[in-house]
Formats: C-alpha cells, sequence, structure tokens
C-alpha cells in the first residue's frame, strides 16, 4: 500500500531561496545606480537616507527569508532563531535612526519600498503564462506559428 500524500509531485515555490537572493542582488545594483542619482537630484541627505532605507530593507528581507527557510529544517532551528534574531537588530536600527535623523518622504517610501518592487516583477517575470517581451506578446513566430494565431481567430 503506498501513500498518496508523499508521491505526490512537489510543486515548486515560485519565491525559492536562490530567486530571492538573485531578487536582492539586483536591488543592490539598482541602488547602487540610483543612489548618484537621487544625491545629485534631491542632495546629499536625501541619497543617504535612500541608500539606508534600501540598504536596510535588503538585509531585512535576507534575515526574514533566511529565517523562514530554515525554521523549517528541525536540525537547523537555532540557526533560524540566530537569523530572526538579526531581524530584531535590525528594527532596532531602524528606531534608532528615525529619533536622530528627520529622514524626508521621498527617500524613505522609495528606498524601503524598492526591493518589494524589484522582488514582484522578478516574480511576474517568472510566471510563463503571460508574455516576455512585445516580439513573443504579438507571436508571429514566437510562440505560435502563423497557421496556429488564424485557428484561434476562426475558433473564436
Amino acid at each position: 500500500m503506498t501513500n498518496k500524500r508523499n508521491s505526490a509531485p512537489k510543486a515548486e515555490l515560485p519565491l525559492s531561496a536562490s530567486v530571492m537572493n538573485r531578487a536582492l542582488f539586483k536591488t543592490a545594483i539598482l541602488v547602487a545606480f540610483l543612489f548618484p542619482i537621487i544625491w545629485i537630484w534631491l542632495g546629499w541627505m536625501a541619497g543617504i537616507d535612500f541608500m539606508f532605507f534600501s540598504s536596510w530593507n535588503i538585509c531585512n528581507l535576507f534575515f526574514l527569508s533566511k529565517t523562514l527557510i530554515l525554521m523549517g529544517i528541525k536540525k537547523r532551528f537555532v540557526l533560524g532563531a540566530l537569523y530572526g534574531g538579526g531581524v530584531f537588530l535590525l528594527i532596532a536600527i531602524l528606531l534608532l535612526y528615525f529619533n536622530y535623523v528627520r529622514p524626508t518622504l521621498f527617500s524613505f517610501l522609495v528606498g524601503f519600498h524598492l526591493p518589494y518592487a524589484v522582488l514582484v516583477l522578478q516574480a511576474l517575470g517568472r510566471n510563463r503564462e503571460y508574455p516576455m517581451d512585445l516580439r513573443e506578446a504579438r507571436a508571429p513566430e514566437g510562440i505560435c506559428s502563423q497557421a496556429e494565431d488564424d485557428e484561434r481567430k476562426h475558433s473564436a
């Protein structure tokens, strides 16, 4: 007698550790590119605020993802708890920053939400139900052939 629960194929998680790490790496590159632009455009304090909030959120997402992954493994529970402690340390740093510095609203909103935007866009890009680019959306020679295109038009 086989156990049906164990024989079912495991679904791939859309946000695995590798996807999360790639999104955080892309965010760090984007922050390094946007930092001088914001510095020149809004001033040095806005640039530093942007860098702080985006770096803080990159670290926060890193610690949260590591904590959630390691808490699911029984042998790695202690290590997961240590990563969870890193989240509390980051919250303390954020509270101290707000206590001593008056950040600009633009830098806070953009810097804090930039990692989430990159993560959402990367997750949407991995979903193959939607076309990846304009050529694939039109699909004359991309996804389907011209005959399949005509067949769809006549059947509708």
